[in-house]
C-alpha cells in the first residue's frame, strides 16, 4: 500500500519501522520477557511497602517491560497494575495527578480523589448538642397543644352561639378550621426549616497540601480499592528535565511508605545519579572520606532496595535486532542487500532499539528522497547503485550531524581524517583550506569526543567565511 507522494520515492507500508512498545510475548525481539518473569515473581513475593528500581538507557525498551508486567500480574487475583508518567506531570502539581491518575486506573471515582484535590469540599450536618433534639420535640408539643386548645375553645363558643344543633355545628367548624389549618402547617413547616439551619453545622476541608495529608489521601484509596496489592510503574523519569528528576522522586517518596504497595521506578540509573549528585552537593558539603554517601548512587539505594539492570546489547546483537525488524519486508527493504546496509547503518556505539529504529527510518527516507529527486532528473545515478552511500551518509547525519556538517566544506573530509590518522604531517592531494586541514587534523587526533572538536569547528566557521562547497550526488 502507498501511504504518500505519487510517482518514484512513495513511502510504502513496509518501509517504515514503528517505535511502538511491545504490548506482550510475540513482539519481545530483545527476551525482555525474562526480566518482566523476574519482576512478577519479586513484586509477589516481598513484603509491603517496597520499592523497585529498573535500571535502563532511554530508549532500551522499559516501557516494554511494563506491559510484559502488566500481563503477567494481570493473572493474579487482587492485583492491581497502574502506569504513571512521570514526565507527562513534571512541570504539573505531581501529587495530586499522581492521585487523580491511580484513582482513575482503578475505577475509582469519589471527588476527594479529583475535583477535591484542587478545592478542597464543604459538608453540613445537622447537630444536637445536649438534649437539643428533646427540646426541640418539647416546644412542637407545647405549641400544638395550645393552639389545639385555643382552636378548640374558639369554635366551641362559635357553635354555641350558632342557631341550631350543637354537635352538627360543631362538627361542620372543626371540620373548617382544618383546612384553615393549612397555612399554620405550612408556617410550622418553614419554622422546622429555619431551626434545622440554625442546627446544621459547615465543615469545610481545604484541598490536601502537606505530604501528611497526600500519603493519608492515598492510604485512603488503596483501602477503598480492596487491593492485596497496588503495583505502580513510574515510567519516563529520565526524560524529565535535572532538576524535576530531583522534584518528581521527591514528590513520590510521599506515598512510598503505603502499605501494599510495590512501587517499580524505571528510568536511566547514570542520568538520576548525576542529577541527585548535583541536588545533593548544593544541599550538604561533600563527605571526601566517605563519598558514596554524599551520592546520588547512596540516595538511589536507600530508597529501591531492589534494582534490577536491563541486559545491555552487544554489538552483534544490535545488528542482528537491526536486521530482524526489515528482513522480508517489501519496500525499499526488498531493494537492498539488509545485512549489508545494516552492517554500515548502525555503528559500533549505538546500544538503544529506539536509535535502531531511528536510524532505519531515515535510511528509508532518505533513500525514498533521493528515488524522488532521480526521477525528476536532478540525480544522474539510480539510488539502488548507491544504498551503501546512502547508509553511510545518514549514519553520519543522524549520529555525528556536526561532523556531517563539516563535510559540507570539504566532500573528501573523511579520506583527510584518514590521511592524517596515518601520519599527521601528510600532503592533501589537491586544494585544502586551512579550516578543513585543521578540522581533519582534530578528529584525526582524536584527543577529545566528536563533540568537542565539532563545537571547535562552530567556531572556526563564525571566525571565517566558507567556501562553497562542491555538488556532488552524495549532496542529497
Amino acid at each position: 500500500m502507498n501511504v504518500a507522494g505519487g510517482g518514484g520515492g512513495r513511502l510504502e507500508s513496509d518501509d517504515l519501522v514503528q517505535d511502538r512498545e511491545i504490548e506482550d510475548g510475540r513482539g519481545d525481539r530483545l527476551a525482555h520477557g525474562h526480566i518482566a518473569g523476574q519482576l512478577h515473581h519479586l513484586v509477589c513475593s516481598v513484603p509491603t511497602p517496597t520499592n523497585i528500581a529498573v535500571w535502563g538507557p532511554w530508549g532500551s525498551g522499559k516501557s516494554g517491560v511494563a506491559n510484559l508486567l502488566r500481563g503477567e500480574l494481570a493473572r493474579d487475583r487482587g492485583v492491581r497494575f497502574v502506569r504513571f508518567d512521570a514526565f507527562k506531570y513534571a512541570e504539573n502539581p505531581l501529587r495530586r495527578n499522581f492521585i487523580i491518575a491511580v484513582a482513575t486506573a482503578l475505577g475509582i471515582g469519589d471527588r476527594k480523589y479529583h475535583e477535591d484535590l484542587y478545592s478542597g469540599q464543604v459538608t453540613a450536618r445537622i447537630e444536637f448538642g445536649g438534649g437539643a433534639l428533646l427540646r426541640l420535640l418539647w416546644t412542637y408539643a407545647r405549641m400544638f397543644a395550645v393552639i389545639a386548645s385555643a382552636s378548640m375553645l374558639v369554635v366551641a363558643v362559635l357553635a354555641w352561639v350558632r342557631s341550631g344543633p350543637f354537635q352538627q355545628t360543631f362538627i361542620d367548624m372543626v371540620t373548617d378550621v382544618l383546612k384553615a389549618g393549612l397555612a399554620p402547617a405550612a408556617l410550622l413547616t418553614s419554622l422546622t426549616v429555619l431551626v434545622s439551619r440554625t442546627l446544621t453545622r459547615e465543615h469545610k476541608t481545604d484541598a490536601a497540601d502537606s505530604d501528611e495529608q497526600f500519603e493519608r489521601l492515598f492510604s485512603s484509596l488503596v483501602e477503598q480499592s480492596k487491593v492485596k496489592r497496588l503495583v505502580v510503574f513510574v515510567d519516563e523519569l529520565d526524560r524529565c528535565a535535572p532538576s524535576d528528576v530531583v522534584a518528581t522522586l521527591d514528590a513520590l517518596r510521599t506515598f512510598l511508605g503505603v502499605e501494599r504497595c510495590v512501587f517499580i521506578v524505571a528510568a536511566d540509573q547514570q542520568v538520576l545519579e548525576e542529577a541527585l549528585t548535583r541536588a545533593l552537593q548544593q544541599a550538604t558539603p561533600a563527605d571526601t572520606v566517605n563519598p558514596y554517601y554524599s551520592s546520588g548512587s547512596g540516595y538511589l539505594d536507600k530508597v529501591f532496595p531492589y534494582q534490577i539492570s536491563l541486559p545491555p546489547l552487544l554489538v552483534g546483537r544490535v545488528t542482528s535486532f537491526a536486521a530482524g525488524l526489515v528482513r522480508g519486508r517489501d519496500g525499499v527493504w526488498a531493494k537492498v542487500d539488509v545485512d549489508l546496509i545494516v552492517s554500515i547503518l548502525i555503528p559500533s556505539h549505538v546500544r538503544s532499539p529506539r536509535r535502531v529504529k531511528a536510524l532505519l527510518n531515515a535510511f528509508v527516507l532518505t533513500y525514498r528522497l533521493a528515488e524522488q529527486r532521480a526521477a525528476d532528473g536532478l540525480l544522474e545515478t539510480d539510488p539502488s547503485s548507491r544504498a551503501e552511500e546512502i547508509a553511510r551518509l545518514v549514519c553520519l547525519r543522524v549520529e555525528f550531524p556536526l561532523f556531517a556538517r563539516d563535510l559540507l566544506l570539504d566532500h573528501r573530509l573523511c579520506e583527510h581524517v584518514v590521511r592524517y590518522a596515518d601520519d599527521a604531517e601528510a600532503e592533501l592531494d589537491g586544494f585544502v583550506s586551512a579550516d578543513v586541514k585543521e578540522a581533519a587534523k582534530a578528529y584525526a587526533r582524536a584527543q577529545a569526543s566528536v563533540d568537542v572538536h565539532l563545537t571547535a569547528a562552530d567556531e572556526r566557521a563564525r571566525r571565517t567565511v566558507r567556501r562553497p562547497a562542491r555538488i556532488t550526488d552524495a549532496s542529497w
